[in-house]
């Protein structure tokens, strides 16, 4: 029993740490350091992303955040984990709760439906994290920027993403599961 109690103590000790490890790893840092020169000079990524960002206007750079960068990876695992894909978990709650949970401050009303999910772009399938930003910014393909759900997130173009100054990213893999890769960028701000 003394032993089940202490490989449980550590495991529970451990498992945050692997988690941040994880989330420091060089591939996402890379992608973090891909997303930043996009958000820096936009048009000069038109051609490799496959979309005309000409138009769209340089955003400051998003630096890491620990709390964010473990929600992500969290919400990467699960998808990995339980096979799904989906904004919403299958039980039914969004990213603004699990923000939350790892410790990442939001406006209160906006984790009272558990569903919510404001800051969050995930991809699957993608077979490197720098592969997941470019397929997220080029969204499909979609033309108009404004109908490009994830482009205008991790691009800052609407309004309500131009503020936000952090990011996390989780990244997974499951051999067993449907798209093997899953990916989930969060960008936040704590300040509204």
């Amino acid at each position: 029993m003394r032993k089940k109690l202490s490989l449980l103590l550590f495991t529970i000790l451990l498992t945050p740490c692997l988690v941040w490890l994880r989330a420091q790893s060089p591939e996402l840092t890379e992608a973090l350091n891909y997303l930043n020169s996009v958000r820096a000079n936009p048009g000069k990524f038109s051609n490799e992303i496959g979309v005309n960002l000409s138009d769209i206007k340089p955003m400051h750079a998003l630096k890491w955040n620990s709390s964010l960068a473990a929600a992500a990876s969290f919400k990467a695992q699960d998808m990995a984990n339980r096979n799904y894909f989906g904004h919403v978990n299958p039980e039914g709650y969004g990213m603004n709760f699990y923000i939350n949970k790892y410790g990442y401050s939001l406006v209160p009303s906006w984790f009272e439906e558990k569903s919510n999910n404001f800051f969050e772009s995930i991809s699957a399938g993608a077979e490197s994290p720098i592969e997941a930003i470019i397929n997220l910014i080029d969204d499909g393909g979609e033309t108009v920027h404004l109908n490009a759900g994830h482009r205008v997130h991790l691009l800052g173009i609407k309004d309500f993403y131009q503020p936000c100054y952090d990011i996390g990213i989780g990244w997974a893999y499951n051999a067993n599961s449907t798209y093997k890769y899953y990916c989930c960028v969060l960008i936040a701000k704590h300040d509204w």
